[in-house]
């Protein structure tokens, strides 16, 4: 990559058979599969075509303060809009689960296959779809997005049942930005029972129909909060597509972990990361650019 970036940059071309055979010569395993020699091509298209150079976290305020920079940012966004980083297999995934109509709800975000959870209790074979991502680990912290009051939220000091499952509110408190609760989750079905609590953010600073939150300075603080909450498991996020509010907050989170350990920014670079997963993640350029 190293080589044939230098290569591209000096020289306005690149040979990456030439590369690769050369490497050979000295190490005759370098670049072992089909899949790294096509991994190879589409990692230097995205080096010398885009423009995704990260910026010093130490300049990036300068960069921004700069009007010059202002169409670099609409370009950058434009190549975001044409940039598919879907393979073929899970963009039909996502054309088919996108029929499921009883599924998503209007204007969702649609995944493929490669990282949505499957429902198997009570499915009959091929009807296992869920619109939601992996989770890793057990989550602590849930970050409601949503227009309008989840139903699943029950009053302070009541509880709601759903099935086998029970929410206890415990605790709430406001802030300018935000409804935290302390929500205790309770299963009592086949498997026994068992009880987990976490921590719930109800995102209020953010009005419908609009496309950013109304104070970035307390979006930050929110983000920064619930990273310090989830420090000893995951976070949960939802909002009405699964992709936009979702999304802006997903690329927060990602940059400000970033600067702090590599101390640079790539809005470009994270944004196109993150549509690998959920295509609708950032659709608009004020979301992108504006914050």
């Amino acid at each position: 990559m190293d080589l044939l970036t230098r290569e591209g940059e000096a020289e306005g071309s690149v040979n990456i058979h030439g590369c690769v055979t050369n490497l050979r010569h000295r190490r005759t395993r370098m670049v072992q599969t089909a899949d790294q020699y096509a991994f190879l091509h589409h990692a230097i298209v995205h080096t010398l075509a885009f423009d995704s150079k990260p910026v010093q976290t130490e300049g990036f305020a300068t960069y921004m303060s700069d009007s010059k920079n202002k169409q670099r940012l609409i370009k950058q966004f434009k190549q975001l809009e044409i940039t598919m980083e879907r393979s073929e297999e899970e963009r039909q995934a996502s054309e088919r689960n996108a029929a499921l109509t009883k599924s998503n709800r209007e204007g969702a975000d649609i995944p493929g296959n490669l990282y949505r959870p499957r429902l198997h209790l009570g499915k009959e074979p091929g009807h296992d779809y869920i619109n939601a991502m992996y989770v890793n680990e057990k989550a602590v912290c849930i970050v409601d997005m949503e227009s309008e009051c989840s139903l699943y939220i029950p009053d302070l000091g009541t509880q709601k049942q759903f099935g086998s499952y029970t929410v206890d509110n415990l605790r709430q408190m406001s802030t300018p930005y935000s409804i935290n609760r302390v929500l205790r989750m309770s299963y009592n079905g086949l498997r026994g029972p068992n009880e987990h609590t976490v921590s719930h953010y109800e995102v209020t600073a953010w009005q419908d129909n609009v496309k950013v939150p109304e104070s970035a300075t307390h979006f930050l603080q929110l983000v920064k909060e619930v990273e310090t909450k989830a420090a000893s498991g995951s976070a949960i996020m939802h909002c009405k597509t699964g992709g936009g509010r979702c999304g802006l907050f997903a690329a927060v989170w990602t940059l400000l972990e970033k600067t702090g350990i590599e101390h640079e920014v790539s809005v470009f670079n994270t944004v196109r990361q993150l549509r690998a997963r959920r295509p609708n993640a950032v659709r608009t350029r004020v979301s992108a650019y504006q914050k």
